[in-house]
Protein backbone atom coordinates (compact mmCIF):
# COMPACT_ATOMS: atom_id res chain seq x y z
CA UNK A 1 0.00 0.00 0.00
CA UNK A 2 1.48 3.39 -0.80
CA UNK A 3 -0.05 6.82 -0.83
CA UNK A 4 0.59 7.22 -4.66
CA UNK A 5 1.80 4.26 -6.49
CA UNK A 6 3.18 5.98 -9.39
CA UNK A 7 6.44 5.13 -10.25
CA UNK A 8 6.42 2.66 -7.88
CA UNK A 9 5.51 -0.26 -9.41
CA UNK A 10 8.22 -3.20 -9.80
CA UNK A 11 8.39 -6.27 -11.72
CA UNK A 12 6.85 -8.99 -9.58
CA UNK A 13 5.21 -6.86 -7.01
CA UNK A 14 1.46 -5.12 -7.35
CA UNK A 15 1.84 -1.45 -5.90
CA UNK A 16 -2.26 -0.38 -4.10
CA UNK A 17 -2.94 3.26 -4.48
CA UNK A 18 -4.77 3.67 -1.03
CA UNK A 19 -5.13 7.46 -1.37
CA UNK A 20 -5.12 9.29 2.16
CA UNK A 21 -3.44 7.35 4.73
CA UNK A 22 -3.27 9.24 8.06
CA UNK A 23 -0.43 9.89 10.47
CA UNK A 24 -1.27 6.26 12.87
CA UNK A 25 -1.80 3.81 9.46
CA UNK A 26 1.84 3.55 9.11
CA UNK A 27 5.21 3.26 10.72
CA UNK A 28 8.55 1.98 9.85
CA UNK A 29 9.89 -1.86 9.64
CA UNK A 30 13.49 -2.19 9.39
CA UNK A 31 13.52 1.17 8.11
CA UNK A 32 10.87 0.61 5.04
CA UNK A 33 7.40 2.08 5.57
CA UNK A 34 4.53 0.40 5.97
CA UNK A 35 1.14 0.70 6.56
CA UNK A 36 -0.58 -0.33 10.67
CA UNK A 37 -2.13 -3.91 10.66
CA UNK A 38 -6.16 -2.24 10.22
CA UNK A 39 -4.76 -0.08 7.52
CA UNK A 40 -2.95 -3.32 6.10
CA UNK A 41 -6.55 -5.23 6.66
CA UNK A 42 -9.12 -2.68 5.28
CA UNK A 43 -6.88 -2.53 2.06
CA UNK A 44 -6.19 -5.93 1.38
CA UNK A 45 -10.24 -6.81 1.56
CA UNK A 46 -10.19 -4.23 -1.82
CA UNK A 47 -7.97 -6.33 -3.77
CA UNK A 48 -8.60 -10.21 -2.92
CA UNK A 49 -11.63 -12.27 -2.25
CA UNK A 50 -13.75 -12.58 0.83
CA UNK A 51 -12.48 -15.90 1.68
CA UNK A 52 -8.69 -14.55 1.43
CA UNK A 53 -9.72 -11.59 3.90
CA UNK A 54 -11.37 -13.92 6.53
CA UNK A 55 -8.74 -15.82 6.73
CA UNK A 56 -6.18 -12.88 7.05
CA UNK A 57 -8.32 -11.77 9.90
CA UNK A 58 -8.40 -15.15 11.39
CA UNK A 59 -4.65 -15.31 11.13
CA UNK A 60 -4.33 -12.24 12.59
CA UNK A 61 -6.41 -12.69 15.60
CA UNK A 62 -5.31 -15.88 16.60
CA UNK A 63 -1.78 -14.75 16.40
CA UNK A 64 -3.04 -11.97 18.94
CA UNK A 65 -1.21 -9.27 16.45
CA UNK A 66 -4.63 -7.69 15.56
CA UNK A 67 -7.89 -6.75 17.83
CA UNK A 68 -11.06 -6.31 16.13
CA UNK A 69 -11.65 -3.41 18.12
CA UNK A 70 -8.27 -1.87 16.09
CA UNK A 71 -10.09 -2.48 13.36
CA UNK A 72 -13.39 -1.45 14.09
CA UNK A 73 -12.01 2.06 15.64
CA UNK A 74 -10.08 2.24 12.03
CA UNK A 75 -13.14 1.55 9.32
CA UNK A 76 -15.55 3.73 11.23
CA UNK A 77 -12.54 6.86 10.83
CA UNK A 78 -12.72 6.03 7.11
CA UNK A 79 -15.45 8.07 5.25
CA UNK A 80 -16.05 5.70 2.38
CA UNK A 81 -16.38 2.85 4.71
CA UNK A 82 -16.98 3.85 8.41
CA UNK A 83 -20.86 4.86 7.58
CA UNK A 84 -21.69 0.91 5.36
CA UNK A 85 -20.13 -1.34 8.45
CA UNK A 86 -22.17 -3.07 10.78
CA UNK A 87 -20.80 -4.93 13.85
Amino acid sequence: TAPDARGRSRRGLRVHDAGLIEPGDFSEARGIPVTALPRTIIDLGSVVHLDALEYAIHRAESGRILDLGMLRDRLTRMPSIGSTVSW
